[in-house]
């Protein structure tokens, strides 16, 4: 099915991103019980990996925000997610795969990965404040009222998704700087 699907010709077959979980591991994120089958994007290969505490965020957002095309309501498969445990898988994140080296940074030399990090840092913030996960454009605008001005630009960049105006990369760098300090306070 995955093969079919990535030759396919959707502009969106090869950006489909799976994960096979059973429903106990589901229920809530257990990193004794998170090595699952998944399809990462621009690929159509079946592979086991570990699930990282970025997989509450998503489980929140699945439950909070899922639509069911077939089956049963997200709600009942997954337990309520508490705005502490997402703010720690955000603390968790800032902290590991956002270094900026070695593996951040070099998919940062990709413009459109650059605006999906500005964007990803203002959805963190907005997190790390609130407790909750809001779209990445709902967080950037609010990220623009609500943090210093100097980021605004930077946001705002990142917001056009253009391939033309790409943001800074040291800027980007630095904003992720400034997000991973802020989610020690």
């Amino acid at each position: 099915m995955h093969a079919r699907l990535a030759t396919g010709t959707s502009k969106w077959a090869r950006e489909l991103e799976v994960s096979y979980i059973p429903r106990r591991a589901l229920r809530r994120f257990d990193p004794d019980d998170n090595c699952h089958p998944r399809i990462e994007r621009l690929s159509d290969q079946l592979v086991t990996e570990a699930h990282e505490r970025d997989w509450v965020i998503h489980r929140y957002i699945v439950r909070e925000h899922g639509v069911t095309l077939a089956g049963l309501d997200p709600r009942t498969l997954i337990n309520p997610i508490d705005a502490e445990e997402l703010r720690h898988s955000v603390v968790s994140l800032l902290h590991g795969w956002w270094m900026p080296a070695p593996t951040c940074r070099r998919w940062l030399n990709n413009p459109f990965y650059r605006s999906y990090a500005v964007l990803t840092m203002c959805r963190m913030r907005h997190t790390l404040q609130y407790g909750t996960v809001v779209s990445k454009p709902i967080a950037a605008c609010w990220a623009q009222t609500a943090l210093d001005a100097r980021w605004t630009p930077l946001i705002q960049t990142a917001l056009a998704w253009s391939r033309d105006i790409v943001p800074d990369l040291g800027d980007t760098l630095r904003f992720i700087d400034d997000t991973r300090q802020a989610s020690k306070q």
